[in-house]
């Protein structure tokens, strides 16, 4: 039997100097894969699964700018009409259509 584990990218958090920084994942990044922070911090990935001893401060900079993208985002979906239900056309039976008349041609 196999399990998936489903990692939230939305959660992860870059932890340099004791300080937790956010990104923006679309993956689970590679180790030794470098990666920039939202406050423009740049460093190469790496993987402990051992808690740490101290709870990392997060980094004020990152909070900020991740807050407002946020803002920003949900203000998108503010804005964008979805329609109640999509416009009905008639269907017509495909057996039942009547071929063209021709037209009287008068002189």
């Amino acid at each position: 039997m196999t399990g998936l584990v489903y990692v939230d990218l939305d959660a992860v958090r870059l932890v340099v100097d004791g300080v937790a920084h956010r990104l923006r994942l679309v993956r689970m990044p590679a180790a030794g894969e470098q990666l920039t922070t939202l406050c423009r911090v740049v460093v190469h990935a790496s993987f402990d699964l051992t808690p740490p001893r101290v709870v990392p401060e997060p980094c004020w900079a990152c909070a900020e700018m991740y807050a407002s993208d946020r803002a920003a985002r949900a203000a998108q979906r503010r804005l964008h009409v979805v329609p109640a239900e999509p416009p009905r056309i008639p269907l017509q039976p495909r057996g039942l259509r009547r071929p063209p008349q021709p037209k009287e041609i008068t002189g």
